[in-house]
């Protein structure tokens, strides 16, 4: 017998901007947010989600937890470019990159995204 065995990346990113849109409509002040890893950004979810978010002007926050392997690829194997939160911008996206390990930054850069969210 042979068995499967995957990983489905991103399928719960265009999720987010969803209910950050239903949040928006509602005038609630709370924000969706969406957890993935570097391999996910590389999936056309993560990009959907993106324009989908940007257009629609969707109260979400997306963080990328940037580990340098998908699932078993190198980043260097991945995308050519500055990384991850350099996509951002392209879909009109207010991004930052913050060291993962530094908890104040990453309060800090969470905070002020929220705020603008």
């Amino acid at each position: 017998n042979v068995e499967c065995v995957s990983a489905c990346l991103s399928t719960q990113i265009p999720q987010a901007p969803g209910a950050g849109y239903a949040f928006k409509l509602d005038g609630e002040d709370r924000v969706s947010v969406a957890y993935f890893g570097d391999g996910a950004a590389s999936e056309g979810d993560a990009l959907t989600a993106l324009n989908f978010a940007a257009v629609f002007g969707s109260q979400t926050l997306f963080i990328c937890r940037n580990n340098g392997f998908a699932i078993s690829t190198d980043v260097k194997d991945q995308f050519i470019g500055d990384g991850i939160a350099a996509r951002g911008p392209a879909f009109g996206v207010p991004s930052v990159r913050v060291d993962g390990n530094d908890l104040v930054a990453v309060y800090l850069a969470t905070q002020e995204a929220r705020r603008l969210a």
